[in-house]
């Protein structure tokens, strides 16, 4: 459990700059002892985020103290934080949109505890490179999709940076049709009713395909039904998916890419352009969603994670986000 935290130096406008790649904890050291002296002995450290941790604290059977009916969905996880101790100074916590029902107790792990307020929010938490734990509101989510995208194309356009593979993605796996959001029963609001919506043209397309969210703590129906036809008119229908990328950081010589695809965090956004056989273009905008690092003494690799958005929202002036009087939607 020793702090562990891996960054890279890299030039930026004549100057260096520390970019964290990961922040987390040792959970062991696992030595390999070579005989001959021509050969090296080697010390592997496993290590883990801050999930590990929360995962190992119990909320044990009684509901979590602090944990109270009416407050926003941030401040139950900041409540649910403080149960573990977890340091103030490595969190990033937003206040959120929904309100939620007391803690309903019972036997959890706290990162349990913590993903139920975050699917009741529709909002995002996860561990930041620099070992924060962060949490997003579902219009801070929505908003995302709205910032200055970073390009990404194969015939090195001006103003785009380069990969060197993608992963497309055809497939049945994401498709829901059926949505099913039930908050839970506390006992003092009116009992929930399963808020259940379906797409027939889906259905007929591709037979039934549900998905249930349940025990939920945003405290009305009518949000958990605004969450269920989100999630449908998200996944209704099939899409050609770009899963990933791979860029290569050993081999581009431009810093400020390096530096750029460095910094490469959860829900930064993108846009990938692939250049097709004829001229066409397959383009994408998605949220990056993990990033994984392959680096040895002679090559380093990165291969970005992606994801559509699950959220889309209609922001007001926004060019690509608020366009009125146009049927033929980008989306």
């Amino acid at each position: 459990m020793r702090k562990i935290r891996i960054y890279a130096i890299t030039p930026s406008d004549g100057d260096f700059v520390e970019v964290n790649l990961f922040s987390g904890y040792i959970t062991s050291y696992d030595t390999g002892f070579y005989q001959g002296t021509n050969e090296t002995s080697t010390v592997t450290l496993q290590c883990v985020d801050g999930f590990r941790l929360l995962n190992n604290v119990s909320t044990g059977v009684a509901p979590v103290p602090g944990c109270i009916a009416g407050q926003s969905s941030g401040t139950r996880v900041n409540a649910l934080l403080d149960f573990a101790d977890f340091p103030g100074s490595m969190r990033s916590i937003q206040s959120g949109n929904s309100t939620m029902m007391a803690d309903p107790g019972g036997q959890r792990s706290l990162l349990q505890a913590i993903q139920t307020i975050e699917q009741s929010e529709f909002g995002a938490f996860f561990m930041q490179r620099s070992g924060k734990a962060a949490f997003l509101s579902r219009t801070t989510v929505s908003e995302l999709a709205d910032l200055t995208p970073r390009f990404y194309t194969d015939n090195s356009a001006p103003g785009s940076l380069t990969y060197t593979n993608l992963d497309f993605a055809y497939d049945d796996q994401l498709i829901l049709n059926d949505v099913t959001i039930t908050r839970y029963n506390d006992g003092t609001l009116p009992a929930p009713i399963p808020q259940e919506v379906t797409d027939q043209f889906s259905i007929d397309t591709y037979f039934l395909k549900s998905g249930q969210r349940s025990e939920l703590l945003m405290q009305t129906d009518t949000e958990a039904n605004d969450q269920a036809r989100t999630l449908l008119a998200a996944r209704a229908n099939a899409n050609l998916r770009i899963d990933s990328m791979n860029l290569d950081i050993s081999g581009d010589n431009n810093e400020d890419s390096v530096l750029v695809n460095l910094t490469s965090d959860i829900y930064s956004l993108v846009v990938i352009s692939k250049t097709m056989p004829g001229g066409s273009f397959i383009t994408r905008e998605l949220f990056i969603q993990g990033v994984n690092h392959d680096i040895t003494p002679n090559s380093w690799t990165m291969k970005v994670l992606t994801a559509e958005p699950l959220i889309q929202a209609f922001i007001l002036d926004s060019p690509t986000q608020g366009i009125l009087n146009n049927n033929n939607l980008s989306y």
